[in-house]
């Protein structure tokens, strides 16, 4: 099986965080091993090809889960956005959905009693649908799904068992072209389990 370097750099990522996650519950019995999760809401930065090669901001929201402890835990993120572009020419309508599941590891280091600092790497897999409007007809079309690294930082308030952050995550699509990268910001309130 031929896979591609980002293919195989996707697959280091998962073996990384079941090693990692692994090694966390382990370690769970003299350290604080806690789960979060986190509702989110943000905007995000996203390349698009159609119908010349541009760059669209649109929402997101989503959910996290991680878990481990502090130095190193495990997370897992859904996030879904939908982007509409109108056009003067054809095609007069772009109306774009992607969903991302990003798995990955974060460090989490204290500055006080109340603020943090996080960073997180992974991978993430997308899947975009495309509704383009040309004339009035309507054609739906499923992109081929799209596996690329993302490195991440957060700043962070925690409270008790709850803690809200702010963070940007980069989605590296294309070492070689930088405009093809996804840059996410995020406002994230947690709960602890």
């Amino acid at each position: 099986m031929n896979l591609t370097t980002v293919r195989k750099y996707f697959l280091f990522i998962i073996v990384l965080f079941t090693v990692s996650f692994s090694q966390a519950q382990r370690d769970s019995s003299t350290k604080d091993f806690t789960y979060t999760i986190q509702p989110l809401l943000g905007f995000e930065t996203v390349y698009r090809s159609a119908p010349r090669p541009h760059t669209v901001t649109q929402t997101m929201y989503g959910l996290r889960l991680t878990g481990g402890i502090d130095l190193l835990s495990g997370e897992i993120e859904y996030t879904q956005s939908t982007g509409s572009e109108i056009f003067q020419t054809a095609p007069e309508k772009i109306v774009s959905t992607d969903e991302k599941l990003k798995i990955g590891a974060r460090s989490l280091f204290r500055l006080s009693d109340i603020f943090n600092m996080t960073v997180r790497f992974g991978g993430q897999v997308k899947k975009t649908k495309e509704e383009t409007t040309n004339i009035g007809v309507v054609t739906t079309e499923q992109k081929p799904i799209e596996y690329s690294p993302y490195l991440g930082a957060a700043f962070g308030m925690h409270i008790g068992k709850m803690n809200v952050s702010v963070g940007t995550t980069v989605v590296i699509n294309d070492m070689n072209n930088m405009e093809k990268n996804e840059i996410q910001n995020t406002v994230a309130i947690g709960f602890g389990i």
